[in-house]
């Protein structure tokens, strides 16, 4: 909590004037805010200027951002020669970080953990409403069309072999979701070092991508998009995968060459569940909605909205603890921020 001992900061909220400023600040968070030193705010109902924002962070110690911000690049860091801490609403900083910013000993955090922890539960739910279909039986009822109760039948997840395609941090959050099931759990992550995989996680690290798919029963998809990952996911890798597996997509549409995961769900052959598609929204026209084999989501793995508050809070905590000169729990190193997700390229 906020005491004697903490240092007084400036801290610049740049996030545009909008609704998501409006719920990620209620007041009780925002006098704990109030409470680190000088507060300073966007007025503008847009995303700063470059310039702008170099003027907002002329003394600020602390800059707080999120989606649409201009990133901290050397043109800004030139000029902001107090700051100490970038604070990110958001999952990814990728964007708005540069190494003008980490070569001047700046501290990066993000609720990315948040995000993650939200978006892990909602790729379990996806997974068992794949299974058995949830979305198909329920319009088969509500449609009098009982006797189709056997059309696709149904499994469980209890025993299955699930694959992790990406073993970041939702990727870990789902292993311990996971663990009543008695699955057996494979990944696969280029990525990564072998550190990243150890026991507690009770995961299995696999050579290869063709290794993952040609193993796993499930499917789960958490690679960032990048140029390195972009279609990562091709037909030969898709056509690996056992016959009635599924395959679940929470990470991005880019890292999936989509007509090909057309084709091989036209096939019948898998189900997917997807929640994130190359072009979004859907277009109206595409090939996928016209299957039953699928579960299209609109972009709404996570976080669930009743997780606003622990986001801006949990960053809240970061800075307080920033300000007692406490170790940060949500720091993001240079290594990192550059293997997140480019929002940029979709």
């Amino acid at each position: 909590m906020i005491n004697a001992l903490m240092r007084k900061l400036n801290i610049a909220v740049v996030m545009a004037d909008d609704n998501f400023r409006a719920k990620s600040f209620p007041p009780d968070i925002t006098a704990r805010l109030d409470a680190l030193g000088n507060v300073s705010w966007n007025p503008y109902k847009r995303a700063l200027t470059p310039d702008e924002l170099a003027d907002a962070l002329t003394d600020a110690d602390v800059c707080i951002n999120s989606w649409g911000c201009a990133p901290l690049d050397e043109t800004v860091i030139r000029r902001a020669k107090n700051l100490k801490l970038m604070a990110c609403l958001g999952a990814s900083v990728r964007q708005y970080v540069s190494d003008a910013l980490y070569d001047r000993g700046v501290a990066v955090i993000s609720a990315n953990a948040v995000y993650a922890e939200s978006v892990a539960e909602g790729t379990l739910g996806y997974i068992l409403a794949g299974l058995r279909h949830i979305p198909y039986y329920h319009n088969a009822v509500q449609d009098n069309r009982w006797q189709e109760r056997y059309k696709f039948g149904s499994e469980g997840l209890l025993s299955k072999t699930v694959g992790l395609m990406g073993f970041g941090a939702i990727a870990r959050y789902l292993t311990n979701f996971l663990a009543p099931f008695r699955v057996r759990l494979l990944a696969y992550d280029p990525f990564l070092t072998d550190d990243a995989f150890y026991v507690p996680y009770n995961v299995t690290r696999v050579n290869t991508a063709e290794e993952l798919f040609s193993n796993s029963s499930v499917l789960s998809v958490h690679l960032t998009l990048n140029p390195e990952t972009r279609r990562f996911i091709d037909k030969r890798l898709l056509k690996l995968l056992p016959d009635h597996a599924l395959f679940v997509n929470t990470a991005r549409g880019g890292v999936i060459d989509e007509r090909a995961l057309e084709d091989e769900l036209k096939t019948g052959r898998i189900g997917a569940v997807l929640d994130v598609f190359e072009k979004e929204p859907l277009p109206p026209d595409s090939p996928l909605r016209e299957l039953d084999n699928v579960i299209l989501m609109p972009h709404m793995g996570g976080p669930t909205q009743d997780r606003g508050r622990a986001i801006s809070l949990a960053i809240v905590e970061e800075i307080e603890r920033f300000a007692r000169c406490e170790p940060l729990r949500l720091s993001i190193s240079r290594a990192y921020a550059m293997a997140m997700t480019d929002e940029t390229l979709g």
